[in-house]
C-alpha cells in the first residue's frame, strides 16, 4: 500500500452497494452514470469514497488538458 491509494474495502463496497440500490430504484435509466462508488471526501489530487477507499483523482488533471 502507498501513501496515495487505499482500497481497503471491496469496489462496491457495502455503503456503496445500498447507494447503488437506491440510485437504480429513483433515477431513470436513461442517465448515464458508469460509477459503481460513492465520494465521500476529496482533498487535493485524492478522493476517498464512502467506505473508506482512497484514488487518485485523475479527472481533476482533464481541465489541464489543451
Amino acid at each position: 500500500m502507498n501513501r496515495y491509494t487505499q482500497i481497503i474495502n471491496p469496489i462496491p463496497g457495502p455503503k456503496a452497494k445500498e447507494l447503488l440500490d437506491k440510485r437504480n430504484r429513483y433515477v431513470a435509466r436513461g442517465v448515464s452514470n458508469s460509477a459503481v462508488t460513492f465520494a465521500a471526501q476529496a482533498e487535493g489530487d485524492l478522493i476517498t469514497d464512502v467506505d473508506g477507499n482512497r484514488f487518485i483523482n485523475f479527472a481533476k488533471f482533464i481541465k489541464k488538458c489543451p
